[in-house]
C-alpha cells in the first residue's frame, strides 16, 4: 500500500494513529531528541466510476474487476470506514451537548458497514469466479485490511458511549436494542471491560493467538500445495469422471492419454478415493491428505503439532480473562443453542440412535468388498471406493439425472417459494455475459426484496463446485436489497442435475430466500445478526421437500420425453439416498464432539482424538490419521465450536417440516399457503431482531426436538 512518509519532528494530534519508532543507528551515541517516522496511509483515489467494486447499490460486472482494483477498492473503503467511525465517535467527545440517541450514535455506524462489507462479499464471489492466483492473492491482502477496519469501532471511547446509551434502552424499539446489545457484546469480546494486569495478559494472549493461527494457516496451506503425485497407469483412471480426468491431465492435447497429477484439492481428493480401484494408491493419497503438516509427513519447520496445543491453550486463557470457563462456552452465547450442554445433549441423542446402524453398515460394506475380492479389513481409505460401488448397485445416477433439467428445477424451486411465502420472481432487466441470469424477487405487496443471480455453467477459471454466496444484505440506510450469487457446475451439452446436485440446489436456494425474508432494516443485523447455527434452516427445509416422493415426482420432467419420474424409481432413489446414512451422521457427530472436547478439556489434540473417535465411529482409529494438523476451519479460521451449526440447522428444519406435514401433503398448495405465511411472519421476518429460540417457540410452541430429525433421516435397510 502506498504511503506518504514524513520524517522529523511532528505534533501528534489525539486522533492520529501513528507508529512511534525511535531512530537509532548501529554503534551511535543516543541522541537527546527522538526522531519519528510517521506513516500516513494514502487513500486510493478510486471512484465508483473507475472501480466497479465501489458501486454498492449495483451488482458489479465481476469480469471487469482486476486484482489491482480489488486491493485499491478495499483499501479505500477500509480507510474511509476507519476515518469516518473515528470522526463519528470523536464528535460526541468534542461536543458534549450533541444528542446521544440511537439514531445519532448507533444508526450512522451501522450504515457505514454496508459499503465495506458488501465490497468484501463481492470480492469473495470474484475470487471464486476467477479462481486463479492473482485474484486469490488480492483477496488475501484485502482480507487483512478489511478485518482490521471492521474492528476499529471497538474502542474504549465508543464503549463508554454505547454503555451510557444502553441505560436508556426503554425508549428504544426491540430492533434497536438488539443492535445495541450486539455492539456491546462485541466490545466486551474485544476486551474493553478489562483493566490493569488482566488487560495486559489479554493483549499478549490475543497477539499470540493471531500469530499461532496465522502460522498454522501458512504451514497447512503450503503443505497442501507442495504435494503432488503422478499417475501413468490408465487402468487406475478408467472409473474416474471424465471432467476430473481432464482436470488432472498433464497432457492438454490428449487428456485421456495421461499422465495425470493428483493433488490434495478437496474435490479432487474425495472423488479420487471414490473411483480409484487400487488400494495402495488410495491409501497413499489418503495418507497425504490426513497428514498435512503432521510430523509424520513434513519437517519440524512445517508441522503444526505444537501450534494446535498453543492455539487451544491461548484460547482458554483468553476465555478465562473474559470470565468464561473455557473457549467453547465463550462462543456459544450468541447462538440459538445457547450452551455447550444443549449441543452435546443433541449429539448424544443422535449417537445412541445412529451408531448401531453405522456398525451394521460397515459390516455390510465389508461383506460387499470381500465378495468383490477384497481380502483385508476395510480402512478409511477403502470405504469411499466400496461405498460408491455398493451405491451404484442400487440405482443408475445418470439415468435419474435426465428427469431434472436445471431450468425445470429452478422453476420448481421458485414456484415453491411463491406458494410458501408469496415471493414472485421476474427476469431482471440487468444482463450479464456467458449465460448468467438475474431474477428480481418481490413480496406479496410488489416490493423488491432481493436479487438472485444464477450462473449455471462451468467455465475454466470458475471454482468447480456448486456454491451460493450472499453478497449484499438488507439495509434501509442506505437503501439496499439483498442479492446472492448462485453458481452451478453444469455442462452446456447436458445441463441436467444429478440427484446430489438437486438436493444441493434446493438447499442453496433456501439460503437466498432466508436472506430475503429477514425484515430488519439495519445492515449489521441483516448481514450478521442471525444466530450462526440457524443460518441454513430454510436451506435444509427446502432440501427436505426433495425427499418427499410426491413432491419429487411433481418437479420431475424427463429431458427428452417430458414424462414424470416413475414412483418405483423414486423409492429406489430415496433408498440410495439413505445409503450409509448412519456412517455419515456418526462421522458428523464425531467432528462436533471433537470440536467441543478440545475446546472444553484443552488436552493434547491427539489424546483428545484417541478419546473421542471410538465413542462415535464404528471402526478403530487409524494410527496414521493426523487430520487435525491440517484442519483450517478449526485452527486457522474462526470455526472453533462451529462444526455443529449445520446439524443444528437441519434439526430445526426437520422440526419445522413437521408443521407442514401435520397440515397435509407437501404438494397441496393449500397446505403451503396455510403454514408458509405463518412460518414467514412468526419466524423468518423477525430473525436478527428477536432471538431465534423465542421465534421457534412462537411457531412450534416448544423447543426443537431431535425426534423429527430422526423421523426424516430414518435408515432404509
Amino acid at each position: 500500500m502506498a504511503a506518504s512518509v514524513i520524517r522529523g519532528s511532528a505534533f501528534l494530534v489525539k486522533s492520529m494513529k501513528c507508529l512511534r519508532t525511535p531512530c537509532h543507528l548501529p554503534f551511535s551515541v543516543p541522541m537527546r531528541r527522538i526522531r519519528y517516522f510517521i506513516a500516513l496511509p494514502e487513500t486510493p483515489n478510486d471512484t465508483p466510476e473507475s472501480n466497479p467494486l465501489l458501486r454498492t447499490e449495483d451488482v458489479p460486472h465481476f469480469y471487469a474487476i482486476s486484482p489491482k482494483q480489488v486491493v485499491r477498492g478495499c483499501a479505500k473503503l477500509s480507510l474511509d470506514f476507519e476515518r469516518k467511525v473515528d470522526t463519528h465517535f470523536s464528535s460526541f467527545e468534542e461536543d458534549p451537548s450533541k444528542p446521544r440517541t440511537f439514531e445519532n450514535l448507533v444508526a450512522p455506524v451501522d450504515a457505514l458497514h454496508a459499503p465495506l462489507q458488501t465490497a468484501m462479499n463481492n470480492t469473495q464471489i470474484l475470487t471464486w469466479l476467477r479462481n486463479i492466483q492473482p485474484y486469490i492473492d488480492a483477496k488475501a491482502r484485502a482480507d487483512t485490511q478489511v478485518h482490521k477496519a471492521l474492528h476499529a469501532i471497538y474502542t474504549s471511547e465508543a464503549y463508554v458511549l454505547l454503555k451510557d446509551l444502553y441505560k436508556h434502552k426503554e425508549s428504544m424499539t426491540d430492533e434497536e436494542i438488539t443492535l445495541l446489545e450486539k455492539m456491546l457484546y462485541n466490545c466486551q469480546k474485544a476486551g474493553l471491560e478489562l483493566t490493569g494486569k488482566t488487560q495486559d495478559n489479554w493483549d499478549f494472549t490475543m497477539t499470540r493467538i493471531d500469530e499461532c493461527v496465522g502460522d498454522f494457516g501458512k504451514r497447512a496451506i503450503a503443505c497442501k500445495r507442495l504435494f503432488s503425485h503422478t499417475i501413468t497407469d490408465r487402468k487406475l483412471m478408467k472409473r474416474l469422471p471424465e471432467e476430473l480426468i481432464y482436470n488432472m491431465s498433464l497432457n492438454p492435447r490428449n487428456p485421456m492419454a495421461g499422465p495425470w497429477k493428483v493433488t490434495l484439492e478437496d474435490t479432487l481428493y474425495h472423488t479420487f478415493l471414490k473411483y480409484c480401484p487400487d488400494a495402495e494408491e488410495r491409501h497413499n493419497i489418503w495418507y497425504a491428505y490426513n497428514n498435512v503438516s503432521s510430523t509424520d509427513f513434513v519437517s519440524q519447520y512445517m508441522d503444526t503439532h505444537r501450534l494446535i496445543d498453543d492455539i487451544v491453550r491461548f484460547r482458554k486463557h483468553a476465555a478465562e480473562d473474559l470470565g468464561y470457563e473455557n473457549h467453547a462456552q465463550s462462543v456459544m452465547e450468541p447462538t440459538m443453542a445457547g450452551s455447550v450442554a444443549v449441543v452435546l445433549n443433541m449429539v448424544e441423542e443422535l449417537r445412541n440412535s445412529y451408531l448401531p446402524q453405522a456398525e451394521a453398515e460397515i459390516d455390510a460394506l465389508q461383506e460387499f468388498a470381500e465378495n468383490d475380492g477384497f481380502e483385508d479389513e476395510l480402512k478409511l481409505s477403502d470405504i469411499p471406493y466400496y461405498r460408491q460401488m455398493q451405491r451404484e448397485t442400487l440405482f443408475n445416477e445418470e439415468e435419474v439425472s435426465q428427469y431434472f433439467m436445471y431450468k425445470d428445477v429452478v422453476e420448481g424451486a421458485m414456484e415453491l417459494a411463491s406458494q410458501m411465502f408469496g415471493i414472485k420472481f421476474k427476469y431482471s432487466e440487468k444482463r450479464f455475459p456467458d449465460e448468467i441470469y438475474t431474477f428480481d424477487a418481490f413480496d406479496e405487496e410488489g416490493k423488491l426484496i432481493g436479487q438472485y443471480i444464477l450462473d449455471p455453467y462451468r467455465r475454466e477459471d470458475k471454482y468447480p463446485d456448486s456454491w451460493i454466496f450472499p453478497a449484499k444484505a438488507r439495509c434501509e440506510n442506505p437503501v439496499l436489497s439483498p442479492y446472492s450469487y448462485h453458481s452451478l457446475n453444469l455442462d452446456r451439452a447436458d445441463p441436467c442435475l444429478s440427484w446430489i446436485d438437486l438436493g444441493s440446489f434446493y438447499q442453496e436456494f433456501g439460503l437466498f430466500l432466508q436472506l430475503c425474508l429477514t425484515k430488519t432494516k439495519y445492515f449489521t443485523l441483516s448481514n450478521d445478526g442471525t444466530e450462526r447455527d440457524i443460518r441454513a434452516v430454510l436451506g435444509y427445509l427446502l432440501l427436505q421437500f426433495t425427499m418427499d416422493p410426491d413432491y419429487l415426482q411433481k418437479i420431475s420432467k424427463h429431458v427428452k420425453t417430458g414424462e414424470k419420474i416413475p414412483m418405483p424409481v423414486i423409492q429406489t432413489l430415496l433408498q440410495a439416498n439413505q445409503h450409509m446414512a448412519g456412517w455419515d451422521l456418526c462421522h458428523r457427530l464425531f467432528k462436533i464432539a471433537y470440536d467441543f472436547e478440545i475446546n472444553l478439556s484443552h488436552e493434547n489434540w491427539y489424546s483428545t482424538l484417541e478419546k473421542i473417535w471410538p465413542i462415535y465411529m464404528p471402526i478403530p482409529l487409524d494410527m496414521d490419521d493426523n487430520h487435525p494438523c491440517g484442519d483450517l476451519n478449526q485452527f486457522s479460521n474462526e470455526g472453533a465450536t462451529s462444526t455443529y451449526h449445520m446439524t443444528w440447522s437441519e434439526m430445526v428444519a426437520c422440526d419445522i417440516l413437521e408443521a407442514f406435514k401435520d397440515a397435509g401433503s407437501l404438494t397441496d398448495p393449500n397446505v403451503l399457503q396455510e403454514v408458509g405465511p405463518r412460518l414467514r411472519d412468526s419466524f423468518f421476518h423477525p430473525l436478527g431482531t428477536v432471538k431465534a429460540k423465542e421465534l421457534f417457540r412462537r411457531f412450534r410452541g416448544r423447543d426443537p426436538s431431535t425426534e423429527p430429525f430422526k423421523a426424516h433421516n430414518k435408515i432404509i435397510n
